[in-house]
């Protein structure tokens, strides 16, 4: 028998002795953890969402609408586009979010576990020429994104999002979620804990403070979304995962009448646009007299026109 069916029939012996304990955790959701936010205030306030013409969106909050005239006013000479104009209560992430949210976190950790683990059984695998059981080189790649099926003699180190593998790394009989809850924590301990650098450890979040929605509550969330080209701070449904922080939730009380607010954009707006008139007149009044005074200067400069 050649060596290499015999150490592949080994392994997946190997594999298979481990079968019994493969089983899928249950996900350690209890107790429920918080979800810190950005602006751990309670009660009722009035959000006015805005963007520019040059510039994304920003949010103002106040305690009340007056407190939210007033501050109107510094943002006025920007033009700003109004997006929403609510009064709302703000309130801690429901019960159900929060499960929402652990389920996330916990699915976020246990794929990075699997890739921070699969990386360093490549290493393996390039020195030894061998994986330690329970896992094996793939030698089938099929990757989600394209209908071309199954390629053999793929190196390990591309196989980009292989249906088979993660990484390059065959898990024989067993899942992400096995694989995490059996080494994680040794891991941790012994190994490394990269796997953990997607945690949001911003020492600007906090618990909130306000009463927790009721989970039949429709709430909303103000997030953050700062990369290039993106939208700045909107409102949205809650969604957890990803790059886009949680400033705080909220559900609505009123949408107030923006009317009034509107109205001193437009009027401002028609203003400058007088004044932007009135400057284009006088730039070409004056550039009109330049040109005069030109000729003027040239004709004299030649003795006058013949």
């Amino acid at each position: 028998m050649p060596k290499a069916v015999a150490f592949a029939r080994i392994q997946v012996k190997r594999v298979m002795s481990h079968k019994r304990r493969m089983k899928a955790p249950r996900p350690p959701f209890e107790p429920l953890p918080p979800i810190r936010v950005y602006y751990p205030h309670g009660g009722r306030h009035f959000l006015l969402n805005w963007t520019t013409d040059h510039d994304r969106g920003h949010l103002l909050v106040a305690r009340s609408e007056a407190a939210l005239r007033h501050a109107f006013r510094a943002i006025l000479v920007e033009l700003p586009e109004i997006l929403a104009l609510s009064e709302v209560e703000i309130v801690a992430p429901s019960r159900r979010l929060r499960f929402e949210a652990a389920e996330k976190a916990y699915l976020e950790e246990v794929d990075s576990f699997a890739r921070q683990v699969s990386w360093r059984l490549r290493k393996v695998y390039d020195k030894r020429g061998r994986m330690p059981a329970p896992f094996l080189p793939c030698d089938r790649y099929d990757s989600r994104y394209d209908d071309r099926g199954e390629e053999l003699n793929v190196p390990i180190d591309v196989h980009y999002d292989c249906k088979n593998c993660v990484e390059g790394v065959r898990l024989i009989d067993f899942t992400k979620e096995w694989l995490h809850e059996r080494f994680s924590e040794r891991w941790r301990r012994e190994i490394s804990d990269e796997f953990l650098s997607w945690r949001d450890d911003d020492p600007k979040l906090a618990v909130s403070l306000a009463r927790e929605a009721h989970d039949d509550e429709p709430v909303m969330a103000v997030v953050g979304n700062y990369g290039h080209h993106e939208a700045g701070v909107h409102i949205g449904e809650p969604r957890f995962g990803g790059c886009d922080p949680i400033l705080f939730t909220f559900v609505l009380v009123r949408d107030p009448d923006p009317a009034s607010y509107v109205a001193q954009v437009d009027a401002l707006r028609a203003e400058r646009e007088v004044a932007h008139e009135r400057e284009r007149d006088r730039r070409v009044k004056e550039m009109s007299l330049e040109e005069d005074k030109e000729i003027e200067n040239v004709c004299r400069f030649f003795g006058g026109l013949t």
